[in-house]
Parts: C-alpha cells; structure tokens; sequence
C-alpha cells in the first residue's frame, strides 16, 4: 500500500498535467476550416414557390453574402432563405464528421424572432442534381437573441433531422439521424413561424472548427494514470470503510440522504400541514409516514412495494408562458387524473413539491407499477386541463430489492426519472434491479 506521502506526490502530478492539458487542448486538438466567400453561382436561393407560395429570396450581395427574404402570405407557412455551396463540384461535398462546431459571423435585420441554420449533406446513391430536397436536412432553429456581437457557435451535434424531411422523403427510422459525410451547403433560413415582411441576412463569416485527433486519444494516457492512482485511493478507502462502518453509522448516512432527496423536492410545502391546499393530496408528511408503512411491510411480511416519481415536463416553461394560475390548473388537474386512475387503497398518492408527484404502489411489483406508470402518461398527454392547456409528464420507477432501504429505493426512482428527462421526457424509466434501467418511451 502507498504511503500517504507518495499518493500526494502522485496526485500533485496528475494535477499540473491534467492542467496544462486542459489549457493546451484547443491548441493542440482543435482546427478551423474557413469557408471564404463564393462567385455568385456557388449560392442557392429558394423560396416556397414549390409549395404554392410567393415569397421571394434575393441576392443583395455576392460578397458580402448579404441576402433578402420577402415573406409573402400566399402559402400557409412562407419561407425562404439562401445557402452557401462549400465545393463547386455538384453533390460532392465535405467530409465533417470530425468537426464539432459549426461558427458564423452572422448579422440579421428584421421582425423575426428565430432563425434557421441549415447544414444539408448529399448521400450516395440517394441525392440528385437540382433535387434540393433528396439532399439531407440537418438543421437547428434558434433565437436571434442568442447571436453575440453578431457570432454564434452551433454544436453540431445539436442539428437534427426534421421531421417534415423525414416523413416527405420516407426515410426509415434508421437513417434518420444527421450525416455529416460529405456536407454540401450550409444555409441561412426564415424561421419556422417568421412575420411577413422582409428579412435581411448577412453572413460575415463561416468556420467550422474540428480536431485533429479525438480527445478521447489524447486523454487516454493522462486518464490511465488517474485510474491507477484512483484505485489505489479506493482501495485504501475501502478498506479503513470496513474497518469504521457499523450499522448504526450506516442508517444515520441513509436517513439523512433520505432527508436531503425529500428536501430537494420539496419547494414550497408547508411542513405543519399533511394535506397539500391546491390539489387536496397528502404532502410530503403524509408521504413519509405511506413510506414507512410499506417499508415495514416488507421487512415483515416480504410484500412487495414500488414506487413512482412523477414529474410535469417544461413546467417553469408553462409557467413563465401563461402565469402561475394556469401551471395551479395543470397541477389541479394532473392529479385528478392519477387519483382517478390509481389502485385505490392499495396504492397512496402524494404531491412532493412543486410540479412532482409520488405514488407508492403497495402490493406491486415492477411490471404491474410501470404499466400503471405508462397508461397515467398515456393519460396526461391526451388530457386537455383549463384554459385548453396541454401537458406531459416524466415518470420514473423502482421496486424495493433485497437489501435496500428507503432512502435507495427513493434515490433509484429518483435516478430513473432525471433519465426519462435527459432521455427526451414524457417517457416511463423503470431502474431494473441489477441490469439498469429501462425505458418506456412515448407513443410517437
């Protein structure tokens, strides 16, 4: 076993090079291709002449890539926009996929509040010449208010396939993710729901900025030496747990990881009140005491006991859009919903805090708890609630294992619903007992 003193040393070491790493990675890893600016018959204009509309794209300017886009009302969601071809050889493009970042120098008057970047990519076999739309859209939709002195930078990681090109050209689901092989156009459009009138458009500059070798490659050594110092702090660590744990000291650690989900979650409920005032449910007290009564339950008698975290999507969203009464509504008429459509008594339903809340399943296992969980989803998402709001919900679900405790149990379904948020949200995620967690999607 290292001595504490050469661990340090050793942990000293890995620091200052993992530091100059950090500072020398986008010197060393990162490059930048420069698009320059293009003779006049390397820029594409369009409008929504092919969809039966009117509006207009003009090229005010070659050089300065300035162009001007008229939204006329002819069609029911006029659009035009103008793009830049990086090759002069049709449908033979840039190969991107080592690029990350896609940086434009762009400046925009007008009354629109979105603009859409369009990076569209020609596929073998697939794409046709003066066939714009077999090319493959990739594009990102974002506020003007995200330009910085007139620069935006766009992961391109963050571009997806859009669904109208999805469904217009009947791409299979498997080949509905962005391709970035062989690029050739980068445009500028109107966005999806832009005002009438004029739009004017100038790209000052175009880069697109890459790696020279994945950092992942670069990382590598530096990332081995910290796995081996790591291992040998984990094991020492480990080994003075074995000899310092005892039971007691362990159900004090669980009860106040317990306390600190609770707390968490809780925003705004009173904590001398067992009814919530707005939705009539028990609150966080209520939930304690439900809890503990499961707990028990399985500790005597092995019954089985499942809980499910339920959580509003985008709910500071509704909020800011159309007021605190209206997100009171969607609360109000959630939880009539899931009261309606739970195992009553069996299964006790609670506001947590804000827009989450629990149900705890007693006398059910995994499978019949996450179907409750998917037809309550199903539920919310068709449920129109006041004022003609719409809203949908993340769920996530655990069932308590041999050897687990609430405050486990609690941090399993807890793990599972922020899962169902990274995931995509309005979706069901149940945290498997040895295998990870599993998702159920939302119908498409």
């Amino acid at each position: 076993m290292p001595t504490r003193g050469l661990l340090a040393a050793l942990l000293a070491a890995l620091f200052v090079l993992s530091a100059l790493a950090m500072a020398l990675s986008d010197q060393i890893l990162d490059h930048v291709l420069v698009v320059p600016p293009v003779p006049q018959d390397q820029l594409v204009l369009f409008g929504d002449e092919s969809e039966g509309g009117n509006s207009e794209a003009r090229l005010i300017s070659a050089e300065q890539r300035h162009a001007q886009c008229v939204l006329r009302p002819t069609f029911a969601y006029p659009f035009c926009g103008f793009e830049v071809k990086l090759t002069p050889v049709p449908l033979k493009g840039l190969d991107l996929r080592s690029y990350h970042t896609l940086r434009l120098g762009l400046r925009y008057t007008g009354p629109s509040k979105t603009i859409r970047v369009l990076v569209l990519n020609a596929i073998a076999g697939y794409s046709k010449l003066g066939e714009r739309e077999s090319l493959k859209f990739n594009e990102i939709e974002f506020g003007v208010d995200q330009l910085r002195n007139h620069m935006v930078d766009i992961p391109l990681k963050a571009l997806s396939v859009p669904p109208w090109w999805i469904k217009r050209r009947h791409v299979p689901p498997a080949n509905s993710q962005t391709e970035f092989d062989n690029v050739v156009q980068i445009g500028i459009n109107s966005g999806t729901v832009d005002p009438l009138g004029t739009h004017d458009f100038y790209i000052d500059k175009i880069e697109i900025i890459g790696q020279r070798i994945s950092k992942e490659t670069y990382y590598q050594a530096i990332l081995g030496l910290w796995l081996v110092v790591g291992g040998l702090l984990m094991a020492r660590w480990f080994w003075q747990m074995r000899q310092e744990v005892s039971r007691r000291k362990q159900r004090e650690q669980e009860l106040e990881a317990m306390n600190a989900i609770l707390d968490r979650h809780s925003q705004a409920l009173d904590q001398q009140r067992k009814t919530d005032p707005l939705t009539g449910l028990a609150n966080r007290h209520g939930l304690e005491a439900s809890l503990q009564r499961a707990f028990e339950e399985w500790e005597q008698h092995q019954e089985p006991v499942s809980l499910v975290i339920i959580d509003i999507d985008h709910f500071k969203r509704l909020n800011d859009t159309h007021g605190h009464l209206a997100g009171d509504a969607v609360l109000r008429g959630l939880s009539d919903v899931v009261r309606q459509h739970i195992r009553e008594p069996q299964d006790f339903l609670a506001r947590w805090g804000g827009e989450e809340f629990v149900v705890v399943c007693h006398g059910c296992k995994a499978p019949q708890a996450v179907a409750l969980a998917e037809k309550i989803r199903k539920l919310i998402e068709e449920s129109v609630f006041e004022g003609e709001l719409r809203a949908t919900a993340s769920f996530g679900v655990a069932e308590i294992q041999p050897g687990q405790t609430l405050s486990t149990l609690f941090a399993a379904a807890d793990a599972a619903l922020y899962r169902a948020k990274r995931e995509g949200r309005n979706r069901v995620v149940f945290a498997g007992a040895s295998a990870g967690a599993n998702t159920v999607p939302a119908s498409v």
